[in-house]
This record gives C-alpha cells, structure tokens and sequence, in this order.
C-alpha cells in the first residue's frame, strides 16, 4: 500500500499552512506532519521575514523539533512552505536533509506574494535529488481561502491515482460514517482516517450525554482516552465538525465555527442532520453507533 504525508512549515499563520494541508488530506488522505523549528518564527511579519534573510544569507539549517521516525515507510509527501526570499526556507532544508529521498515522490505547495514561485522549485529539486518532483502549486496569499477549488484541480492534474494506490483498505478507512440516534431522526457523520477515530469507531455503539459549553460546541466526556499517536494534533472547527480534545477527553460537536486549537484532534464532519446540533444538550441520552 502506497503511504502518504503532508508536512508543512508552521509558521506565521494557520491560513500559511494548515488551510492547505487540510483540503489536500481531504482529497488524498495520508498523515500530517508539522515542520516546527525549536525557536519559533516571530508572530510580527517584517521581524520574521528579517530572520529569515539572515538564515537565508548565513546558509543556515535551523534546528527542528520533531522528525518522522518511520519516514521509509512513506513514498508520496507533498511538501508545503512559503516562498521566502524567492527560495525554500531555510526550516524546510533541514527537514529535507533529514532523510533519504530515494524512490519518494514529493508534490510541492508553496504559498507566496507577488513574487510567485522565483527559484523556490529549483531549489527543491537540488536539495531532493533523487525524489521525483511532481507539477507544484503556487497560491497567493490573499487567495487562500478561496483556493479549494483550485487546490481540487491541481490534485486531478497529476494524473496519481492516489485512491488506487492507497488500496481498499485507504478507502474502507475513508468511508467510515457512524450515526447518532435520535427521537425523531439521526446525525450522520463522515469519520477522518486518523488513529484517534479509528480508537472512536473501535469502542462504538456508545450511549452518551452531550452538554453545552461555550455557546458553540455540545460536549460528552469519554471514559478513557482515545489513542492521539500519530493523529493531527491541531485544528480549526467549522460547524458540523466532530473533534476531540485531549487535554479534558472529550468529545465535542461544534455547532459554530471556531478557532484554531492546539491538541483538539479532528474526528469527522457531518453529511446530514446538523439542524439538530443546538438542541443536542436537551437529549437525555443519544445513542452513536457505526453505519452498516
């Protein structure tokens, strides 16, 4: 089964990195993998651009956080960072140099201003040999959050068939629904492929009792922890969205969008149903089970 990974470069906002990430999961599934240096960029715009000219002058390779242990087993990365100084950051050269690139495919997407890819590509390439590079995507800043479709477009273009590659069991994994019971009707909800909804769809059928909290989300504590190894350890709700936050080790239902989280692990989103989502506290107990 061919094995896939999104890693991108955190840096100055979530729009940068994750908004992207999360649409190209959406279309090919696989793991994501945040690319954190170990002295995070400055939050102010011209201060981090001014380091990262000075890293880009001094050639340096800024220490990370973190590396992907079983790295071999992956064969397709796509690979996300900003164009800084019409190259590669210097963050993403220390990632890359990490690891043997041999027989790997790396699809680059790369968010830039008016100065567009420059050598950002060529660069890559340098530094990647002997990966094989597929057709990049460049997206403007202001454009994020409008760039779905576009994202959309540029995956069919590469002519991968990626749920092929990925084998039934990808798509098994990716077509896991589970529905809560209702009086009077039911929630569907479509599952995320990732360790802490998989742990979820194990421990089902389940009776809960859902509370709400903050005025935007119905809460239901779990029991026990579910298994966050390997899962996305961040991410920005929309309402419909089922997640899990594990510091407290519950559950939530987000009726209103919100901001992005750290540690709150995204589980699934719901196809059908939602209009039930602000009375869902008034339920004396509903009932989640798995879709047949």
């Amino acid at each position: 089964m061919v094995k896939r990974m999104i890693a991108m470069l955190m840096i100055l906002s979530v729009a940068f990195a994750c908004v992207l990430a999360g649409w190209i999961q959406d279309e090919v599934g696989g793991d994501l993998f945040s690319i954190q240096v170990t002295e995070p960029y400055s939050s102010d715009y011209d201060e981090c651009l001014d380091r990262a000219a000075d890293e880009k002058a001094e050639d340096a390779r800024p220490p990370l956080k973190s590396r992907v242990e079983n790295m071999d087993s992956y064969d397709i990365v796509f690979l996300g960072f900003p164009n800084w100084w019409y190259t590669v950051p210097m963050a993403v050269h220390s990632f890359v140099e990490e690891y043997d690139w041999s027989g790997k495919m790396v699809i680059p997407f790369v968010t830039h201003g008016t100065g567009g890819l420059a050598s950002c590509i060529d660069d890559l390439e340098e530094a990647l040999v002997p990966a094989t590079i597929m057709e990049p995507i460049g997206v403007y800043m202001d454009d994020i959050k409008s760039a779905q479709p576009e994202i959309q477009e540029w995956i069919a273009g590469l002519n991968i068939d990626l749920k092929q590659k990925g084998g039934r069991e990808m798509a098994e994994k990716n077509d896991k629904k589970i529905r809560i019971v209702l009086d009077g009707g039911e929630i569907v909800v479509k599952m995320e492929n990732n360790p802490a909804a998989e742990d979820l769809l194990g421990r089902l059928p389940l009776t809960m009792k859902f509370e709400d909290f903050n005025g935007t989300e119905k809460i239901h504590y779990l029991e026990s922890s579910l298994d966050t190894a390997g899962a996305p350890d961040e991410c920005t709700p929309k309402a419909g969205d089922l997640a899990y936050y594990a510091p407290w080790g519950n559950l939530a239902f987000f009726y209103q969008d919100f901001r992005n989280s750290p540690q709150l692990v995204p589980l699934g989103s719901i196809e059908s149903g939602a209009q039930y989502l602000e009375q869902f506290d008034e339920y004396a107990e509903v009932t989640m089970e798995l879709v047949p």
